[in-house]
C-alpha cells in the first residue's frame, strides 16, 4: 500500500515541476511567496576535481573533503571505490583518475555540451522542483545540488543533504562518448536514457526515493 502511495506521490510531484513537462503544460499549484524565495545551492564538483592541483595530492584531497564533505566520501568510496575518504592515499589515487585519457576526454565533452546557459536552464528547472518539494514538505531538508562526473557508475547520487547529478550520464545517446560505451553494462536502451531531457525527472525521483528509503528498510527488516 505504501509503495503505491509513494509512486503516486512521485508522479504528482513531478507533474508539478514545469521543467519536467514543458511539452504538456498543466495547471500547477501556486507557490507561496516565501517558498518561491527559497534559494537552492548549486556546486560543480566536476570542475573543482579537474582544476585542483594534484602535485600535492594529500592537500588536494583535504580541500575537496572540506568543501564537499560526505559527498566526497561517497564519490571516492562508492563510485570509484578507491579508499576511505580520510585515507592519506586518496589524493594519490585520484590523480590517475583525473589524468586518465578517457576520463579527461569525457570531462572536456561535458564542458562542451553543458554550457553555462544550459546549466543555468537546468538549475532553474531544479530550483522550481525543489521549491515545490519545500512547499509540500516544509520540514524536510532542501538539498544542495552537486554536478559531478561518476565515470558512469551512477547517474544520480543522494545523501541526506546532497542531490548529485553525474553529467557524463546525460551527454545524449548520439554523443560520441556515449556511443563508445559498450558491453552488457551499456545496452542501447540505457544509452537512450542518457539524455539531458530526463535529468531533472531522474534527479527528483532519486531524491524522493531517498527520502522514503527508511520506510522500506524498516519494512524489509520486519518481513525477514
Amino acid at each position: 500500500m505504501m509503495m503505491r502511495y509513494t509512486t503516486i506521490l512521485i508522479m504528482l510531484f513531478m507533474i508539478g515541476c514545469g521543467g519536467c513537462h514543458d511539452d504538456k503544460p498543466l495547471q500547477k499549484v501556486e507557490l507561496s511567496p516565501e517558498t518561491e524565495q527559497v534559494q537552492i545551492s548549486f556546486r560543480r564538483f566536476d570542475r573543482d576535481l579537474f582544476n585542483i592541483d594534484f602535485n600535492q595530492p594529500t592537500v588536494a584531497s583535504q580541500q575537496l573533503y572540506q568543501k564537499y564533505g560526505s559527498f566526497f566520501c561517497n564519490f571516492v568510496e562508492y563510485d570509484l571505490m578507491l579508499a576511505a575518504c580520510n585515507s592519506d592515499s586518496v589524493g594519490t589515487l585520484l590523480r590517475p583518475f583525473v589524468n586518465n585519457r578517457d576520463i579527461r576526454e569525457t570531462h572536456d565533452e561535458i564542458e562542451k555540451v553543458f554550457t553555462e546557459d544550459k546549466i543555468e536552464s537546468i538549475n532553474e528547472d531544479l530550483s522550481e522542483c525543489l521549491q515545490r518539494w519545500n512547499h509540500y514538505f516544509p520540514d524536510s531538508i532542501i538539498p544542495t545540488v552537486v554536478y559531478y562526473q561518476s565515470a558512469w557508475n551512477a547517474n544520480i547520487s543522494t545523501q541526506d543533504s546532497t542531490l548529485a547529478i553525474s553529467l557524463d550520464c546525460y551527454l545524449g545517446p548520439d554523443n560520441k562518448i556515449t556511443k563508445q560505451l559498450y558491453g552488457e553494462a551499456f545496452p542501447n536502451y540505457k544509452k537512450n536514457n542518457m539524455d539531458e531531457k530526463f535529468m531533472v525527472a531522474d534527479a527528483m525521483k532519486g531524491w524522493v526515493a531517498w527520502k522514503f528509503r527508511k520506510y522500506y528498510e524498516k519494512k524489509t527488516c520486519c518481513l525477514s
